[in-house]
C-alpha cells in the first residue's frame, strides 16, 4: 500500500500577472461554422454555404453578404517545469505547480502542463480542465519514476498559448 501526500500549495515569489481575462470575452469566428446566437456581418466569399446569407442586407447593398457566427474566445495557459532528483527542488516545484493550476482553474482558464525529464529531454504535456485532472496529475508525478511518469503522461499539443509561465524551484533557507 502506497500513501501520496498532495504538496502544499507554494505561491511563487514574485506572484506572476495571471492571464488577461478580459481576451475571453472577446468574440471570435467559430471554428466549425454553424449557427451561433452572436454573428457579424461579411461579404460572401467562395465556399460559404448559402443558409449563412444574409438575404435581407444583401438586397440593401446589391452585394452577398453573410452572417459569420461567432463564439467567445477562450484564453489558453501553460506551466512548465522539468523534473528534478532532488526531492527538495522537487517540493518546491510541484507546491506552486499546484497553487497556480488551483489558481488558473478558479479563473476558468485551461491550461497547459509541460515537463520535461531529464533522461530523454523530451517535453511532455498533460491538458488540464477540471480540478480532478490536477491531482490526478499531481498523484501520477508523485507515484511513479520520473521516466515512467513521462511515458505515460505524453501528449502532443498544437494549439496557441495566451500566457506562459515557467516554473523554478526555490531552495529553502537552511537555519542550523
Amino acid at each position: 500500500m502506497t500513501l501520496a501526500v498532495l504538496p502544499q500549495p507554494e505561491c511563487p515569489k514574485p506572484v506572476p500577472q495571471m492571464p488577461d481575462l478580459a481576451l475571453s470575452r472577446s468574440m471570435v469566428p467559430k471554428r466549425d461554422g454553424g449557427s451561433a446566437e452572436d454573428y457579424e456581418l461579411r461579404e460572401y466569399r467562395p465556399g460559404d454555404p448559402m443558409r449563412m446569407v444574409h438575404w435581407k442586407r444583401s438586397a440593401q447593398t446589391g452585394d452577398l453578404i453573410v452572417r459569420e457566427p461567432l463564439e467567445p474566445r477562450s484564453i489558453y495557459a501553460s506551466l512548465s517545469f522539468s523534473i528534478s532528483p532532488d526531492a527538495e527542488e522537487m517540493d518546491s516545484v510541484l507546491g506552486q505547480l499546484y497553487w497556480l493550476s488551483r489558481r488558473l482553474l478558479r479563473l476558468g482558464v485551461r491550461h497547459l502542463i509541460v515537463w520535461s525529464c531529464a533522461g530523454d529531454g523530451k517535453k511532455y504535456a498533460a491538458q488540464l480542465e477540471l480540478g480532478e485532472d490536477l491531482e490526478q496529475l499531481l498523484l501520477l508525478l508523485l507515484h511513479a519514476p520520473a521516466d515512467e511518469t513521462c511515458a505515460k503522461r505524453a501528449q502532443t499539443f498544437t494549439g496557441q498559448v495566451d500566457w506562459h509561465y515557467e516554473i523554478r524551484p526555490r531552495r529553502k533557507e537552511r537555519t542550523e
